[in-house]
């Protein structure tokens, strides 16, 4: 309220005028919009057009005298009426939203009646707070005012190379506190105020900002965490595209980040990114964005969208990534910021596969897109993260990850490692460690990468193999199995047995079969040990695919019947072959009445009764109509 009454009272002060000085697209006056119709009007219907020229003339000239009685002579501003600027000039740092809002609009309202150098003071005043050393309060009041000038035609065309690279730093304001950020609210406005922009001025006054314009609201609307801003900066680029017509392919890439396709964060990331990076003028901007800005962005998942995105775009841009951007990265491992380091390993193992799928693409060595030395320097990555200790403490735990990730990418990869055994041992070690680890996802991927440098670089051929070291191999996790007292080492040597390749796994499945059965026993201290047996029943799964030990052949006497089936022969009058091979088994009408009669053999009742109650009680209306149907006619059949 004391910021709305300021502003009254400075209204008070000035006489209620519009400015003449104030920036003008097209005519504002209606007599002048009538005129030029009828002109063109007689253009099209053949007539002459010296009396619509004529008329426009003088309704022109007419406009122009208003316009120059209405102009305000040189006057000092009154002291109160720096007070109430300054006052609202304040008001937009203060803390609450609605206050630096009626601030900017105060200010629109005051310096639309002030003289020119007066009003041009006022903007320079707001440009001020738009600073790296002001607070992000300071940031949103100051776009919200410069909104609200240009809406109103105040801020100047002149002004444009001074505003632009103000607003394309508000378009990517993200600073951390803490474990959150601030700078949604000021990236919002700054979508504001391009929207603004785009509804003010004429296309030849923002022809030299219309690249960097539309670069920035592409990567908001693409790359933005929050669904607000990204849907914000979709509407001011739709706004650009509709007033001005000049962004480049603004049509076909309105259709692609419509408000719905930006809704959904991973489908920008991940699909929404490659459409739109297809056209070269937007290519590298986006690319250099996700390494510069967001490999060490404070969100995680953010990071993670990131490395997948920065793989799908370098099938498109190889080469530039491959020059360019690949070093980059590997100077991020580098660096002392751990959210850095996180980013950076992550993007940089999602990028090195990606150049190997080119390659293998494109039929050329991978040494084309990779050189010795850069391949040396990603190669000895890991033994410098150890040496730094860098696996340690909570941090660690993000780094963990992000190393397990790396070395299955390299391993996809498929870099060449002779001259680096050691850390090929290096690397087996550290997943050996992890993937017992209390954290979940951290075990995961290290297995997952356990058993792709497996099958890359222990296949039968390669110098790292040999059957002594096999044998100790499994010899030593099957110990690890039958021996520990921890729930988290069982599961984890169990997944990494049923993660052996065939060259690891054959002629050993016997012995593999005896010791994971052996942990599914039920014993005194593995009572709770759920998981653990639930993964040794995955592992023997995963064992029986990995050596193909699913042959159907058929014997002089055919198949083997499987034994100890329960009322096999009820269960052969029930469904004959016949039956079953032209029943439609999608339909609930075939299936319900067939399986309801299950009910009648007493080791399959229990089961069918909860099958029917979860089915009756379900949420759709056809197979709840279906199964009571089924259910009625089965109890009215046995009643009789």
């Amino acid at each position: 309220m004391a910021v709305k009454l300021a502003q009254r009272v400075g209204l008070s002060f000035l006489r209620p005028k519009v400015t003449s000085w104030r920036y003008q697209r097209g005519n504002r006056k209606l007599t002048v919009n009538v005129e030029s119709g009828r002109k063109m009007m007689l253009e099209v219907e053949g007539e002459k057009v010296e009396e619509g020229e004529k008329v426009e003339r003088e309704v022109v000239e007419e406009g122009e005298e208003e316009e120059k009685e209405e102009e305000e002579e040189d006057e000092t501003v009154l002291k109160s009426m720096e007070e109430i600027i300054n006052c609202l000039l304040q008001s937009l740092q203060v803390q609450d939203t609605v206050v630096r809002w009626s601030a900017a609009k105060g200010l629109g309202r005051i310096t639309e009646r002030l003289s020119h150098e007066s009003g041009d003071l006022v903007v320079e005043s707001i440009l001020q707070l738009l600073t790296g050393r002001d607070s992000d309060k300071a940031w949103h009041g100051g776009c919200l005012a410069l909104a609200e000038l240009a809406r109103r035609g105040l801020l100047l065309p002149e002004r444009l190379k001074d505003v632009v690279p103000l607003v394309e730093q508000a378009l990517t304001y993200d600073e951390p506190r803490g474990i959150y950020s601030v700078g949604m609210n000021i990236r919002d406005a700054a979508c504001y105020l391009c929207w603004c922009i785009a509804r003010a001025y004429h296309t030849q006054h923002l022809q030299p900002y219309i690249q960097p314009l539309a670069t920035a609201l592409i990567i908001m609307a693409l790359f933005d965490r929050e669904v607000m801003c990204r849907r914000a900066g979709s509407a001011a680029f739709q706004e650009h595209v509709g007033r001005q017509g000049t962004f480049p392919h603004g049509i076909e890439i309105m259709t692609s980040i419509d408000y719905f396709a930006v809704g959904n964060r991973t489908n920008t990331y991940l699909t929404l990114s490659v459409v739109v990076a297809r056209y070269p003028e937007y290519t590298k901007a986006i690319i250099g964005h996700l390494v510069e800005k967001k490999t060490n962005h404070w969100d995680p998942l953010i990071r993670q969208l990131t490395a997948k995105a920065l793989h799908n775009l370098t099938l498109i841009s190889t080469q530039y990534i491959s020059e360019h951007m690949l070093p980059k990265l590997i100077s991020g491992v580098s660096s002392s910021n751990m959210i850095t380091q996180h980013g950076s390993l992550l993007s940089l193992a999602h990028v090195v596969h990606a150049l190997a799928t080119v390659a293998e693409r494109e039929e050329v060595p991978l040494r084309s897109y990779i050189d010795d030395e850069i391949s040396h320097e990603i190669l000895t990555l890991v033994p410098g993260l150890q040496e730094r200790q860098l696996f340690r403490g909570y941090s660690g735990e993000f780094i963990k990850e992000a190393t397990a990730v790396l070395i299955q990418k390299i391993s996809l990869a498929k870099l060449p490692i002779d001259n680096y055994k050691h850390i090929l041992k290096l690397w087996q070690d550290l997943l050996e460690e992890w993937m017992v680890y209390v954290d979940k996802n951290i075990r995961t991927l290290s297995l997952n990468a356990l058993a792709t440098l497996w099958n890359t670089y222990y296949q039968y051929n390669s110098p790292q193999y040999n059957i002594e070291w096999r044998n100790n191999l499994v010899q030593r996790y099957i110990n690890v199995i039958q021996t520990t007292k921890g729930e988290h080492t069982c599961v984890g040597y169990t997944a990494a047995l049923g993660g052996l390749p065939k060259s690891l796994a054959c002629g050993k499945f016997d012995v593999l079969l005896d010791a994971l059965l052996s942990t599914s026993t039920i014993k005194p201290h593995t009572y709770t040990w759920a998981t653990s047996r639930q993964q040794t029943i995955n592992s023997i799964l995963a064992l029986v695919q990995t050596l193909g030990i699913d042959t159907h052949a058929h014997g002089e006497r055919g198949t083997p019947p499987l034994p100890h089936i329960p009322f096999e022969a009820e269960l052969k009058s029930l469904f004959p072959l016949d039956l079953c091979a032209d029943m439609n088994w999608s339909s609930e009408t075939h299936t319900h009445p067939l399986f309801i009669q299950l009910l009648d053999l007493s080791q399959y009742r229990s089961r069918m009764l909860l099958g029917i109650t979860y089915s009756a009680g379900g949420i759709s209306a056809g197979l709840t109509r279906h199964t009571s149907e089924a259910f009625h006619t089965y109890l009215n059949s046995r009643s009789r």
